[in-house]
């Protein structure tokens, strides 16, 4: 079993630099060259299209960020009021 860790061999250190290189240099060839072709397909430009027509907005974090949502809310909420026994939330079967 040799003394030497793999971290301190000779040339280890260059390595792990030119791994690290590497793995940028592709991520800027995905990033700058293959999704901006995606973005050319058809299948792909309908799906923005449709996101974009049902105000989908595809970098909202949460699914209540989405603008389209707000309707649902109102919705969901009269509903809520009209009908009360027929939605289930958590702790409530505790409280009966």
């Amino acid at each position: 079993m040799p003394d030497v860790c793999a971290a301190t061999e000779p040339g280890a250190g260059q390595r792990r630099w030119g791994h690290l290189v590497a793995g940028l240099a592709l991520m800027a060839v995905v990033w700058g060259v293959v999704l901006p072709r995606l973005a050319d397909w058809p299948a792909v430009q309908a799906r923005v299209e449709r996101n974009q027509r049902l105000e989908i907005d595809p970098s909202a974090t949460f699914y209540t960020d989405q603008p389209a949502l707000s309707s649902a809310v109102v919705t969901l909420q009269s509903a809520q009021r009209r009908e009360p026994k027929s939605w289930w939330f958590p702790g409530e079967a505790k409280r009966r």
